[in-house]
């Protein structure tokens, strides 16, 4: 039986919640007025895409030791959680530039912002790999 952190029922719940609350940010912009608000985004974005992750991969039965396992199942599912990041981020660039204009990614202190939303995906899945290992694996 599948646990409900890898039901689909949950995932598509907190994806809606986590957009919900996303375009309730940009529609205030809550984004411009809180700093730090992009950063506990980032880091349930990378939650989410780590639960996304668990839903649909369908494991392989791979011959190894337990501590391999795990080590290759965290390389595997980080990997997918920064594809998702980096995918996030050229989502952002391609706003900013093309559709509204706003000129945000023209601002210095930019890339510093990249990297620190991938940094908080990347802590995001991590910590989502970790709590499901600790309670379902």
């Amino acid at each position: 039986m599948r646990s409900f952190f890898e039901s689909r029922k949950f995932a598509s719940g907190f994806l809606v919640l986590l957009l919900g609350a996303w375009l309730v940010g940009l529609q205030y912009d809550l984004f411009f007025l809180v700093r730090w608000l992009d950063m506990p985004f980032h880091f349930l974005g990378g939650f989410l895409a780590y639960v996304l992750w668990l839903v649909f991969w369908k494991r392989p039965e791979i011959a190894m030791t337990q501590r391999q396992k795990a080590f290759f199942l965290f390389l595997a599912s980080i990997g997918f959680v920064m594809f998702v990041g980096v995918f996030w981020e050229f989502f952002e660039l391609v706003l900013d530039r093309f559709i509204t204009h706003a000129g945000l990614t023209y601002l210095s202190g930019v890339y510093e912002d990249t990297l620190s939303d991938l940094l908080f995906d990347f802590f995001g899945g991590s910590t989502a790999f970790l709590l499901y290992n600790k309670f379902y694996g």
